[in-house]
């Protein structure tokens, strides 16, 4: 008889997330789909589970399941928002996904791109008629050219290692800034860490966030960071919207302490299963030097990235291998 894996869900899935699974592991057997609260949880795990997709269930359903189970998976990257305290006190696995980054860095690249040649703002223009041809002082923006400048990831984890293999096509000087000084020699790039972050912001044209969001890193751009940052530079946000102060932000964009900003996460969020809240109590979509996107860059027709590392990590159990992207619960992350 072949081994299957059963997985309790911590959360609402679709039905076509859980479809993508079934269709890659067909050995997955979904405990529940559509109830979830904890007496639920609990007794449909009566007969034994091995898995939790999604984020950590209540201490009350740990306590009655931890020692059958083998690992959370988390189908997501960021989990800032996860107390592990129990995971830790049950001893429980915990491993998050990874598998969107190409998508993100591809989103990235489109961000920046967009920002540098205003693209969103004269496609909005030109169907009103207006080409703002050169010598109108309000509505002509120029292209900038890529080639030359200097690129800054704002860590360099899977997202911005993708990003850089796109943009080696380009002419750039790149920077890293990381959160542990960088042994690794990676061609071209010089790493900064520690007391380098005014280095890094003083050099860098164009900034790309793609680290993730702790206690280091949540508002570690705020006004007086951007007052630093040159005038012609450029912010890139494809990681958490807190990494970047809001109102700081969007005063650097409004006195154009910084040129443009490319912002793919925000602030304010629609509650799941909506559509429609503004992504931050400041109104960006009255500046015409930022391009929004509603968090989308993990979303691709046809695919479903953001569970890659799902699939990869439920095969790896099947076989007895070894989990993609264990978190260190004490670090979170």
């Amino acid at each position: 008889m072949n081994k299957s894996i059963k997985v309790l869900l911590s959360r609402f899935f679709y039905q076509t997330d859980l479809d993508f699974i079934s269709k890659n592991v067909p050995e997955v057997i979904f405990l529940n789909t559509d109830k979830f609260d904890n007496d639920h949880l609990i007794s449909v795990c009566a007969n034994g589970v091995d898995v939790i997709l999604g984020p950590p269930p209540e201490e009350e359903v740990l306590n009655k399941i931890h020692e059958q189970l083998s690992f959370i998976q988390i189908p997501w990257t960021g989990v800032e928002n996860i107390c592990f305290d129990d995971c830790s006190k049950y001893s429980v696995m915990v491993a998050n996904s990874h598998g969107n980054a190409t998508a993100v860095a591809e989103m990235a690249l489109s961000l920046l791109l967009s920002t540098l040649k205003s693209i969103p703002y004269h496609d909005k223009e030109l169907r009103k008629g207006n080409w703002h041809r050169p010598g109108d002082e309000k509505g002509f923006f120029p292209p900038r050219m890529l080639n030359g400048l200097t690129i800054g990831y704002f860590g360099y984890g899977q997202i911005n290692q993708s990003l850089d293999k796109f943009l080696s096509g380009f002419n750039l000087n790149r920077i890293a800034y990381v959160s542990k000084p960088k042994n690794d020699e990676v061609s071209g790039i010089r790493f900064l860490s520690g007391e380098q972050f005014d280095e890094f912001i003083n050099e860098t044209d164009i900034v790309i966030i793609g680290a993730p969001l702790t206690e280091n890193t949540v508002n570690k751009f705020d006004i007086d960071v951007f007052a630093k940052m040159k005038n012609s530079s450029i912010l890139i946000n494809v990681s958490r919207g807190k990494i970047v102060n809001e109102k700081a932000l969007y005063s650097a964009l409004n006195q154009k302490l910084i040129s443009g900003a490319g912002l793919d996460t925000w602030y304010k969020y629609p509650s799941r299963g909506q559509s429609e809240t503004h992504p931050s109590d400041c109104d960006f979509s009255q500046l015409d030097n930022v391009v929004m996107s509603p968090h989308r860059s993990g979303f691709v027709a046809d695919d479903f990235p953001h569970l890659h590392d799902v699939i990869s990590n439920f095969k790896n159990y099947l076989k007895d291998g070894e989990l993609l992207n264990v978190i260190n619960l004490k670090q979170g992350y």
